[in-house]
């Protein structure tokens, strides 16, 4: 669907949406005390608050773009994730929020580092602050920014940007409490739009019993042979726990609104009740793609089974204001993953290893400048290295956005790696952790599109690594239009090169993991005036040092 579909009710919809969403935070934040703290809502949050601002977070457009495709090409059998993720959920609320709200934690590094030692909080915290940035953050951008481009006919780093300045403002501007305010507001809308699609779907079809007949019989079945290759019962069964307790009871972002709860009651009652509201994925996410196929079985693209579905039975304002619920829910997640990052960061390492008297003020405004940070770094990886790589391969071999997306979880894999042994921040490890890993990330998963194998990944990654040793890190300015730019450039295309030398047979001498610690203790024996201070480097020529004096 492109903007020229939209109609004079449809744009007036969306703005509309937008407005009240905007005065929604701006109210959230005035209710926030002054001088409170921004990350867990003043512990005053009741259960639908926490109910929503999970679900909200869990469920962006990519996921219901997904799971209506998956619909369209298997039925419900993918709704297992949806009522399996309840068991897990009711574990958060039975088992682990006691636990977490009777420590009175702020962050899920802090209630580890207590039992396992400060370390343990340490490593957890620079892991979660990767995790969010990479899968939480650059993912949900790059999937949202590829929708919003579409639609309003405008650049990636464009709608990448739009998407990050409106939910740093909730962020900022309220905390979580604005958040978790507008998730409210966001998600019942979704539920009326999708309820109200697959309602329409049923009437246009036939109803339940037309329906049935029009698909195959097996798209009714939630539970298919082990020997199925898309779902096969065993691995649901006994695989998902383990990214199901990991998910649901132990990540920041999901898990911060529970910790933000006005007690233990409201806790459980808020986890309890994201759990029956997962249930509702199925019915109103999964079931329009089945109803698709029934409608338009032709369809060429299963993840435009969706958007078909609206642009066909949706009147004129209706098409606007499910565009607005599809981007607001992008800003809910990217809202709720900025303020964990925040949190994480601002408490787990600025305050428990450089500022523990920092005072309250210290704190707030500590959190403000992280989530400009991370929304700035976000960007970068969204938009630099990875989509210079994908976007261009994607248009010349019409590969689907679900292949993408895939990709970029292999990315995403490679730099928790590399964040883990090494760094992906220039401050620390200089450009070579910032453009050599994202050119590292963006050849293995180059490798994983092109059908290359799992050591053809790792191959390619530590080649693309190896020709980054050593690239220091400095900004004319501090700003990154010199010579950051330019590097992006090269880390693309060695990125390309290093992808096309793999799957030729050409092998790294020296293993990834080798690679990644070298280029750990390249980056430590860096002088600090080549670490992003702007004193070395290009930064202290001559020309350098006046474009600093003159901006």
């Amino acid at each position: 669907m492109h903007a020229n579909y939209l109609d004079t009710l449809d744009w007036g919809i969306l703005i509309a949406y937008f407005l009240i969403l905007i005065g929604i935070g701006i109210w959230a934040s005035l209710k926030r005390k002054k001088g409170s703290s921004l990350f867990l809502a003043e512990r005053s949050l009741k259960w639908h608050h926490i109910g929503f601002s999970m679900w909200g977070t869990n469920v962006g457009p990519s996921m219901l773009i997904a799971s209506a495709s998956a619909g369209f090409t298997t039925g419900i059998v993918s709704g297992n994730y949806a009522w399996y993720a309840f068991v897990f959920i009711c574990l958060l609320a039975f088992v682990f929020a006691p636990r977490y709200l009777g420590a009175r934690i702020t962050t899920l590094p802090e209630f580890m580092g207590r039992r396992f030692g400060q370390s343990t909080r340490n490593i957890l915290a620079w892991y979660t602050i990767v995790t969010i940035l990479i899968s939480w953050l650059a993912l949900t951008l790059f999937a949202g920014g590829i929708l919003i481009r579409q639609v309003f006919d405008i650049p990636m780093w464009q709608s990448a940007l739009i998407l990050l300045v409106i939910s740093a403002f909730f962020t900022m501007a309220g905390g979580l409490k604005a958040v978790a305010y507008t998730n409210v507001f966001q998600m019942l809308l979704l539920i009326f739009v999708s309820a109200t699609l697959t309602i329409a779907g049923l009437y246009k079809v036939g109803g339940v019993s037309a329906l049935a007949e029009a698909v195959p019989a097996d798209y009714w079945n939630l539970f298919r042979p082990n020997d199925d290759p898309a779902f096969p019962w065993l691995p649901i069964i006994l695989g998902y726990p383990i990214m199901g307790v990991w998910f649901w009871c132990t990540d920041q972002s999901m898990v911060q609104p529970v910790l933000a709860a006005k007690n233990l009651k409201e806790g459980q009652m808020g986890a309890n009740f994201t759990g029956w509201l997962k249930i509702l994925d199925v019915p109103l996410y999964i079931l329009p793609g089945i109803i698709c196929l029934a409608l338009y079985p032709g369809l060429k693209n299963p993840d435009e089974a969706y958007m078909t579905m609206v642009t066909n039975l949706f009147p004129v304002g209706m098409v606007g204001l499910v565009l607005a619920v599809l981007t607001a829910a992008l800003i809910s997640t990217v809202g709720s993953a900025l303020n964990a990052l925040s949190t994480v960061f601002t408490m787990d390492i600025y305050v428990k290893k450089f500022r523990p008297l920092a005072s309250q003020k210290e704190i707030i405004r500590t959190g403000h400048v992280v989530t400009m940070a991370g929304a700035l770094i976000s960007v970068i990886i969204t938009i630099a290295i990875l989509p210079a790589v994908f976007l261009p391969l994607q248009a010349r071999d019409g590969l689907d956005d679900r292949r993408m997306v895939e990709a970029l979880y292999v990315a995403a894999g490679f730099g928790q790696v590399i964040a883990t042994r090494a760094s992906i921040s220039g401050a620390e490890g200089g450009c070579q952790a910032e453009v050599g890993s994202a050119s590292g990330m963006a050849a293995a998963a180059l490798v994983y599109v092109m059908g290359g194998t799992p050591g053809q990944m790792a191959h390619a990654c530590a080649m693309a690594l190896s020709n980054t040793l050593g690239l220091v890190c400095d900004p004319v300015a501090g700003l990154v239009e010199v010579p950051c730019v330019n590097r992006n450039v090269m880390g693309a295309v060695n990125a390309l090169s290093c992808a096309e030398m793999a799957l030729s047979g050409v092998e790294s001498a020296i293993p990834c993991d080798e690679v990644i610690d070298a280029m750990r203790a390249v980056g430590d024996a860096l002088p600090a005036s080549l670490r992003e201070t702007g004193s070395g480097g290009l930064a202290a020529t001559p020309t350098g040092r006046r474009l600093a004096e003159r901006l």
